[in-house]
């Protein structure tokens, strides 16, 4: 009597095998690429998050707004132990009479951050100024609000990021 021990895989089996496994990584891998770059841009919001809220506070204190980083004591410990937007941040302002020093105090304020989240890539640019509520991307697209419009210093912006 002769026994047929079958043991292993069909080469059918094997090609399904992996074909199910090369589309879940086709879908799963563009999914992780971009989680990655939006929680790397959460250090942008939460800089210029800091960058409203103490220039508000310097407001309420000297009736002006600063232009100079340096004033902004958490900001400017921020910005230096960042991962990935360590730029400083630059910043712009009109002036008027009631802010006289017009390289240090301004009327209104915007202020940008950009960086680097990924080699190869372009820079990543935020902006945000006195008169939005939270930071905006500043993707190179030619629609804003006219809330945004000086949020990037130039650039432009396609939506408000909270």
């Amino acid at each position: 009597m002769k026994i047929d021990n079958k043991a292993g895989f069909t080469l059918i089996e094997l090609m399904v095998v992996v074909s199910i496994i090369a589309i879940l990584a086709a879908v799963a891998i563009p999914v992780y690429i971009n989680y990655v770059y939006r929680s790397k841009q959460v250090e942008a919001k939460t800089l210029l998050t800091t960058i409203k809220l103490e220039e508000e506070q310097f407001r309420a204190e000297n009736n002006c707004y600063t232009l100079n980083v340096t004033q902004l004591s958490d900001t400017n410990k921020m910005y230096p132990n960042n991962r990935y937007y360590k730029t400083a941040p630059t910043f712009q302002g009109t002036n008027s009479a009631a802010c006289p020093n017009a390289s240090q105090l301004a009327d209104d304020f915007q202020a940008e951050v950009s960086g680097s989240l990924a080699s190869g890539h372009a820079a990543d640019w935020w902006g945000i100024s006195d008169v939005i509520s939270g930071p905006v991307h500043c993707d190179g697209r030619a629609s804003y609000t006219a809330d945004q419009t000086n949020a990037c210093a130039g650039k432009t912006t396609t939506e408000m990021e909270y």
